[in-house]
């Protein structure tokens, strides 16, 4: 579903991962969340689902910074933007505080639980199982870096896919996580993706979590116009030349913009 792979002679946008709330229920050090949280009303989230669908999106992620279960209307979220012909996906602590994981089911295509060791968050691995039970299309994967527990065991169980979190350095009081560097190459997510914060802001790229370059504001212009603007444009051409327009770019925490 992800479109990293694929090659453009001209952008297109394909994906948004749209911040419905920045609020989350844990406080994990490494976290960028900032500490200004805040939430989109209802009426703008489902003008811009509608917008970005109408222009010939496909993927949209309910999520950026923060965790989407903690939104009460995340059902109601995912099942609009799959009524606008968009395919669903979500990254979660797999927490469920409002105990709505079956009806999240129903209208998600692809979902990440995120099992760190910083919280005991290995306790809601029951709710996992709903996503893997309640349809064979649903893709439904585990990603985490403790050892601690045995996750891998579980996922064999119920044929979940397990990825290790090699997790990077997402602030500067993050001390715990590795600084990637190496050979850079253009990693494309600003070709086919674009990151909406709750207050508007889009940014080119999910790990973009200081918003030092932003490219417009969808109470201000449309998401065609945005994505298609001159600051976009201006960062594209940089960075295939490995000209860095902000400071997260230079040092980016994306894997996807390394020479593997």
């Amino acid at each position: 579903m992800l479109h990293e792979n694929k090659e453009f002679k001209t952008p297109k946008l394909l994906h948004l991962d749209l911040e419905t709330s920045s609020i989350c229920n844990f406080s994990c050090s490494m976290c960028p969340r900032p500490k200004e949280n805040g939430t989109m009303t209802l009426e703008d989230i489902k003008r811009i689902i509608k917008e970005f669908a109408d222009q010939g999106g496909e993927t949209i992620k309910p999520f950026w910074r923060g965790e989407p279960t903690l939104d009460k209307r995340m059902p109601k979220i995912l099942k609009y933007a799959k009524e606008c012909g968009l395919k669903t996906m979500l990254n979660t602590n797999g927490s469920f505080p409002h105990d709505n994981a079956l009806e999240i089911a129903k209208y998600t295509d692809w979902i990440s639980f995120s099992i760190d060791s910083q919280h005991d968050n290995y306790k809601f691995l029951h709710n996992i199982p709903t996503f893997s039970k309640i349809s064979k299309d649903i893709y439904c994967e585990i990603q985490s870096c403790n050892k601690e527990l045995d996750i891998v065991a579980f996922c064999e169980i119920w044929n979940i896919p397990y990825k290790v979190d090699l997790p990077t350095k997402r602030s500067d009081t993050d001390n715990e996580s590795e600084v990637i560097t190496g050979e850079r190459k253009y990693c494309k997510f600003p070709d086919w993706r674009l990151v909406v914060a709750w207050n508007g802001d889009c940014l080119p790229c999910c790990t973009m979590w200081g918003r030092s370059y932003t490219l417009g504001n969808v109470y201000e212009d449309s998401l065609t116009d945005i994505f298609n603007g001159d600051m976009a444009n201006k960062l594209r051409e940089n960075l295939k030349k490995n000209a860095f327009n902000s400071k997260e770019c230079l040092n980016c925490v994306s894997r996807s913009a390394y020479v593997n």
